[in-house]
């Protein structure tokens, strides 16, 4: 059968607009995979970026806590999630953050040794000035507490040794002085037994000095101690003379040999009884007070 012009130029419409709609649906489908690989990529890259950023800020929350409490623990937590951290710019600015709490770690642990040996030691001018010029390199802020407490450890050392020089210097002192007094003490008992000696009377054994009267006489040992003893003495009684006789002497009394014919007696017999009497007085001093009389 043979299609006229009409049927033909139908058919080729109708050819024309399946082809169309063929690719058509090509292109839409195409667009569609293109857009679902797209959204599948931007999700991967938006989970990367969510997990760099909690990283990135775990990291940091590790670094400021082993900045306040510096120990190795906490330094360690801090380089293991440095190490997670997968941005290269911001993980060399974290790492340097660590080497800078590992410094002054050791800084401060240099400073508190320092102290330390000064305190065990304070009169030690070296180990003084070694702990200060530690103390005085404490210059970070996260620092400024330790170098207030190191500071008043050396200040108090220092008190503490200057106290001490104080008082072993008035100790000594005291011990001068006190050894002072006693010797002064020793020297003053010296010169007042001196000065005793020097006042008693010098007795020469048997000197005898005269009492109140010609008639008395003292030891003078007796007179300087007050103790002396007036003698007991008697002058001699007087003899009677003899009666001379009123006839011849043949028959009359004889003179003695120890008085005159007129009774009285003779000069031998006077020195006699005076060398008598006074050594009656000389032995009898101890029976008589001071001031009596013979």
């Amino acid at each position: 059968m043979k299609l006229t012009k009409k049927q033909i130029r139908i058919a080729a419409a109708v050819v024309i607009v399946l082809v169309g709609c063929g690719a058509t649906a090509g292109v839409v489908s195409h667009n569609n995979a293109v857009q679902a690989k797209q959204v599948q990529e931007q999700k991967a890259k938006d989970t990367k970026i969510k997990a760099e950023k909690k990283a990135e800020s775990n990291a940091k929350k590790a670094i400021e806590e082993a900045q306040k409490v510096p120990t190795d623990k906490n330094i360690k937590l801090a380089s293991d999630s440095v190490e997670k951290v997968t941005d290269k710019k911001v993980k060399d600015s974290l790492i340097k953050e660590i080497a800078g709490i590992n410094s002054r770690v050791k800084i401060e642990n240099t400073a508190k040794i320092a102290v330390s040996d000064f305190q065990k030691n304070n009169s030690n001018s070296d180990k003084q000035k070694t702990a200060q010029n530690a103390v005085n390199a404490l210059t970070s802020s996260y620092s400024k507490a330790l170098k207030t407490d190191l500071q008043n450890k050396i200040n108090a050392s220092i008190k503490a040794h200057t106290d001490a020089e104080v008082k072993a210097k008035a100790d000594q002192e005291a011990q001068a002085k006190k050894k002072d007094d006693v010797q002064a003490q020793v020297n003053q008992q010296t010169q007042d037994n001196n000065t005793a000696q020097v006042s008693e009377p010098q007795v020469t054994q048997g000197s005898q000095v005269p009492a109140q009267d010609n008639n008395t006489y003292y030891s003078q040992s007796q007179a300087a101690t007050g103790q002396a003893s007036a003698p007991n003495y008697s002058a001699p009684a007087a003899q009677t003379p003899a009666q001379p006789s009123t006839g011849n002497n043949s028959s009359g009394n004889a003179p003695s040999r120890d008085t005159n014919a007129n009774g009285t007696p003779t000069l031998d017999q006077a020195n006699k009884d005076v060398a008598d009497a006074g050594s009656a007085g000389t032995g009898n001093a101890n029976n008589k007070q001071p001031g009596d009389k013979w």
